[in-house]
């Protein structure tokens, strides 16, 4: 075996790692990094490259002679070297963009309708990506960086919730009189900005920190990629939170063997079987037939300030389908589904996970009012009591959720009769409940 080849077995995205990703995704810990290769232009019936269609387009608006095939950073070094204006290039990418950018995009949809996404970072300067996530019902914000540090844009400081969605530009947005890269030399520049510790946006790159980076369709080359990479991650593409750091897909990385080596080292994937457009296929291919859900393996880390789970094994679907709901909605949700055996050590650690939790959240059931003997949930339950008296009484530590027509009841705790119950038939919670859990957790 050759060193490339012993470098691209480490670096080659395997089909353990698919159910790694679709853990991820079911726990809202992916954000997607979109780049041209997935954009596409309708052009005399046929579908091309976008970016090479607007490159075509720009040609024909300066009156300079069209070359087939030629990337929108080969026609920019071409226009400037005639002693042409940047303000000029932007001012027809503008115009351009505005012509194309009403032509529809699937792969752009098909991202756009996975509702575990709630950032998208985009290297593009277009709107296709806010038009895609509109056309599927969401308004998003939209957020874009500058070399201009009076109009640099960070995100909210706050944890992303809720059903509200997130666009960064990396390298900025095309708006008249805003700066954004149309070259080579102007990514470099950006990528030298994201570099400097005064002026980077640091809640976006708090969020990304111990996120898994999704990397479509970007196509940089050797260097540029490895820059690329750890302007957005730091320090972070090399640390040992995750079994990878990012995933890239596109039609050039798989041949750069520079670059396979680098992923190599800081755990880093390569998509082998195509580029950025089949990746998005299969992706939403797997997502269809396999529930977009996080692993339930034992041992799963109890992270503090989750939403804390209590329920009687006979309600254990309902209580799986709770908590994938509200993770869809990137809610921090804990439940232990292997219900261990009561021990010092599994209790000290229960006891830990409820009083270190935002929320508590008993389901019940005829079968929890019916009981008599004792059961684990019940134990559980008596913490929470006891840790709601320590709680801020202006945001309830305890919300139960009633699966069927189970009424209070002196099975079930005072302190969980008189609070605010929750109806969920089967699971099932509806929308405004799940507001309501949103805005506790944004206020907590």
């Amino acid at each position: 075996m050759t060193a490339n080849e012993e470098h691209r077995c480490l670096t080659e995205f395997k089909e353990h790692h698919w159910d790694m990703l679709l853990d991820y995704i079911g726990q809202g810990r992916v954000v997607p990094v979109l780049g041209p290769e997935l954009l596409v232009a309708n052009e005399a019936g046929r579908s091309v490259p976008f970016y090479q269609e607007v490159s075509r387009r720009l040609a024909h608006h300066f009156d300079m002679p069209e070359i087939e095939s030629e990337t929108v950073n080969d026609f920019m070094s071409r226009f400037l070297k005639g002693n042409n204006t940047v303000k000029m290039a932007r001012t027809g990418l503008i115009k351009v963009l505005k012509e194309l950018e009403d032509q529809p995009q699937p792969s752009l949809r098909k991202l756009a309708s996975i509702n575990a996404f709630k950032l998208y970072l985009t290297t593009t300067p277009d709107n296709l990506l806010a038009k895609a996530l509109t056309a599927c019902g969401t308004d998003p914000d939209v957020y874009f960086f500058s070399t201009n540090y009076k109009r640099r844009s960070d995100l909210p400081d706050k944890k992303l919730l809720g059903r509200q969605r997130y666009i960064y530009h990396l390298y900025g947005k095309a708006a008249p009189c805003f700066e954004y890269a149309i070259s080579e030399d102007d990514r470099l520049l950006f990528s030298c900005e994201w570099m400097d510790s005064q002026v980077k946006p640091r809640n976006l790159l708090s969020y990304l920190a111990d996120k898994y980076l999704l990397i479509l369709g970007c196509g940089y080359e050797n260097w540029q990629a490895r820059f690329f990479l750890f302007g957005l991650k730091g320090a972070e593409l090399f640390s040992n939170i995750w079994d990878a750091s990012s995933l890239l897909a596109d039609s050039h990385t798989r041949n750069d063997a520079q670059l396979d080596r680098f992923l190599s080292r800081c755990r880093g994937n390569i998509y082998y079987e195509g580029g950025a457009i089949k990746f998005v296929d299969e992706l939403c291919k797997r997502l269809e037939n396999t529930p977009a859900v996080p692993s339930e393996r034992e041992g799963d880390t109890f992270e503090k300030g989750s939403i804390f789970i209590s329920y009687a094994s006979e309600d254990k679907e309902a209580a799986l389908k709770i908590k994938r709901r509200l993770e869809s909605f990137s809610l921090p949700v804990w439940l232990d589904k292997f219900r261990l055996e009561s021990g010092s050590d599994y209790d000290a650690r229960i006891e830990n996970n409820i009083r270190n939790s935002a929320l508590f959240i008993p389901i019940l059931s005829q079968t929890t009012a019916q009981t008599a003997e004792p059961r684990y949930f019940r134990k559980e339950w008596n913490i929470a009591v006891d840790q709601s008296l320590r709680s801020s009484p202006k945001i309830p530590f305890i919300h139960p959720i009633a699966l069927d027509g189970v009424e209070p009841c002196d099975n079930i705790p005072g302190a969980i009769n008189k609070v605010h119950w929750i109806h969920a038939p089967g699971g099932e919670l509806n929308e405004c409940d799940i507001d309501r859990l949103i805005d506790l957790i944004a206020q907590l």
